[in-house]
């Protein structure tokens, strides 16, 4: 029997009978699809929810808007397992215009993202401020770190730099970038830069 004591009396029930079917294949390929996307997003939540432009995307949070976002697209569809794909990850979604030229060059530990700000046709404009801050994600899937790079750099200045820490020596690393304006509450589509092993 079950007993459950409520504010005025005490129910008690028969448990239930019901024997579930085991899982089918599609549906432990669904919870696993669930379970790489929480691991891979919620380290993220905060900035995604502070960045994501929710109001105009999605009548959702800006968080499930991302979950949702990555149940769909984030996976190999000719994969006959659970592959994460990276390159169809959405960090940030938004209006204002990602930076032409991006580069991402890595020496050693030395992490250096370049674009292109001063020629570019739209600097300045309601999509394009110099002001613009600059942010770079990184994620390792293998150690499950996640660092968000965000020193202060700006569009104006076309370059990021960061170093990374010396534990992370040897893995493979998955980065995007993207820009946002706090004052305008406005962001850009995150850019995935590919994946890079960190070198000595």
């Amino acid at each position: 029997m079950i007993f459950c004591a409520g504010k005025k009396r005490t129910f008690v029930r028969n448990p239930s009978r019901n024997v579930l079917p085991p899982p089918s294949a599609a549906q432990l390929l669904v919870r696993e699809k669930l379970r790489l996307t929480n691991q891979t997003l919620l380290p993220l939540r905060s900035l995604i929810d502070e960045t994501w432009e929710s109001r105009k995307y999605t009548k959702k949070t800006a968080f499930g808007s991302a979950f949702a976002s990555m149940m769909i697209n984030g996976f190999d569809r000719f994969s006959s397992g659970v592959e994460i794909d990276y390159q169809n990850i959405r960090i940030c979604r938004g209006t204002l215009n990602q930076a032409p030229g991006l580069r991402l060059d890595l020496n050693g530990t030395r992490l250096t993202v370049s674009w292109i700000n001063r020629g570019f046709h739209a600097r300045n404009t309601f999509f394009c401020r110099d002001e613009d801050e600059a942010i770079l994600v990184l994620l390792f899937p293998k150690a499950k770190v996640c660092l968000i790079c965000r020193n202060g750099e700006i569009r104006r200045d076309e370059q990021l730099k960061a170093d990374l820490p010396s534990p992370l020596v040897g893995q493979q690393m998955h980065a995007w970038f993207f820009f946002t304006n706090q004052g305008s509450k406005r962001s850009s589509n995150s850019e995935y830069l590919g994946e890079i092993a960190v070198g000595f």
